[in-house]
């Protein structure tokens, strides 16, 4: 038995353009999780923000919620 390997020009450009399809998605998929991540920790800074707003409106009591209108 005896084995031929040949490999067209063809199977070598459809065989890189693949690869370079892959690359890219790779790319494309780390940098939505990184996008994610960063979401993630700006939500966490506003939260904190809100309690922390919450806890000065707390501390002054003679606020009630309603702004100074000039007439």
């Amino acid at each position: 038995m005896e084995f031929k390997w040949s490999i067209d020009l063809g199977q070598l450009i459809v065989s890189s353009g693949i690869l370079l399809v892959a690359i890219i998605i790779w790319f494309v998929k780390r940098e939505i999780n990184l996008f994610s991540t960063r979401l993630d920790k700006h939500d966490i800074i506003i939260l904190q923000l809100v309690g922390d707003v919450q806890k000065l409106i707390g501390m002054n009591i003679s606020w009630d919620g309603r702004a100074d209108r000039r007439k």
